[in-house]
């Protein structure tokens, strides 16, 4: 088993009318490792979506990954701040 990403709907814990556009890392070992939710969304995606606020890295036996969402800018600066 490897390291698997889905992307989903993600509701907020807390404040739970809010919905992001997010991505789930699953381990080998199946259990989510950690979350990101697109910074950048698009103007349509705005209508259901709020955008996330980090650009998290995640330690995985493969070494250390990052997440972008498709629509994210082509900037290289995306995953330098995620460093």
């Amino acid at each position: 088993m490897g390291n698997y990403i889905y992307g989903l709907p993600e509701r907020d814990p807390v404040l739970t009318d809010v919905l992001y556009n997010a991505a789930v890392l699953i381990d080998r070992c199946g259990k989510a490792a950690g979350t990101y939710r697109k910074v950048h969304p698009f103007a349509s995606e705005k209508t259901w979506c709020r955008a996330g606020c980090d650009l998290p890295v995640f330690d995985t036996e493969i070494g250390r990954l990052g997440i972008m969402i498709c629509g994210t800018p082509p900037s290289p600066k995306s995953p330098e701040l995620s460093l």
